[in-house]
């Protein structure tokens, strides 16, 4: 069993020789990426589940003791509530708590590590001023969410002792074409398709599947892909060390969006109007962040192309809010 090998992936044909060599022999390895070699088997980790939005859509004061239980019960929850008490031995996940610990699940995207270093502070902050730290929005280099997550821990290695050191340590291993596209690509919201990829980042199907080998992409579901939150922000941080290439990237993919807006608005007309929907529902979270793009540009051409195409996929899905 060889443990965390992806520092040594080039290696992995020497694994097939040694199985060649001893017919009963079984590899195991854990690796942050596939070892690309014929006969690997590959089972993938996924994050924990995270609770659902809608199950803390009732007041704190409303949750029943069920519900309560049952939230407990997701894997990410309870290991953040085992965390807490490592401690905090009085922590027990009550109604008060409870939404702030499943908005915290949710935002780091069940990833275990996190959990773990956000639920050590327990003993030093509430729930609700863990999600505050994790979710403001601020310029200064060392008050950033990722840079939140962190702890001492001696006996542990230095890359597994903060998000940003286990994100560092997977940089120095990336070529810089894939550092590259992996910065480029945190332009995205809500995931992407590969047609936007090619038109906003000029990343081909081969890339985006070598960035999925690597653990730094993920199929989300149908035809898109998407990136761990906590690895975008910091691949944003990186695209904005190079201000001309950002530059660069935002206005592609402000183009690609305004366009799609245009698109929606003419579909919605006719017989397409479905399927516009359906698109608009996936790719809101890109729209408005092109929108807010060019309105920080004070691009009046491209405001006027894509003003109507919003409105319509607010409008359309009762969003009163925006």
């Amino acid at each position: 069993m060889l443990d965390n090998f992806e520092h040594l992936v080039a290696s992995a044909p020497r694994l097939v020789g040694l199985l060649e060599s001893a017919a009963q022999l079984r590899i195991i390895t854990t690796s942050r990426a596939r070892l690309g070699v014929l006969g690997e088997h590959v089972y993938i980790v996924g994050p924990l589940a995270v609770p659902e939005e809608t199950s803390l859509t009732s007041p704190a004061s409303a949750m029943s003791a069920g519900q309560l239980e049952a939230l407990g019960g997701v894997a990410s929850v309870a290991l953040y509530t085992l965390s807490a008490q490592r401690v905090a031995r009085d922590f027990v996940l009550t109604v008060v708590d409870a939404p702030a610990v499943a908005a915290i699940c949710r935002m780091v995207e069940g990833m275990p590590l996190a959990l773990l270093l956000a639920a050590a502070w327990t003993d030093v902050l509430t729930p609700d001023q863990i999600l505050e730290r994790l979710t403001r929005d601020t310029d200064e280099a060392t008050d950033r969410p990722i840079d939140f997550l962190h702890a001492g821990w001696p006996e542990m290695p230095a890359r597994h002792r903060s998000v940003r050191a286990v994100f560092d340590h997977t940089w120095r291993l990336m070529q810089v074409r894939e550092r590259a596209l992996l910065q480029a690509l945190s332009v995205f919201r809500g995931g992407f398709g590969p047609e936007a990829a090619f038109f906003v980042v000029g990343a081909t199907l081969s890339e985006i599947r070598r960035l999925m080998d690597q653990s730094l992409l993920a199929r989300a579901f149908g035809n898109r892909y998407g990136m761990q939150e906590l690895l975008r922000q910091y691949a944003a941080e990186r695209l904005a060390q190079a201000p001309v290439a950002e530059r660069a990237v935002r206005d592609r993919h402000a183009a690609y969006y305004v366009g799609m807006l245009r698109r929606w608005f003419e579909a919605a007309k006719g017989p397409r109007q479905v399927a516009a929907l359906a698109e608009m529902d996936a790719e809101v979270a890109n729209a408005q962040v092109a929108w807010d793009w060019i309105v920080g540009q004070q691009d009046i051409a491209q405001i006027t192309q894509a003003v109507d195409g919003l409105m319509l996929a607010y409008v359309r899905r009762v969003r009163r809010d925006e």
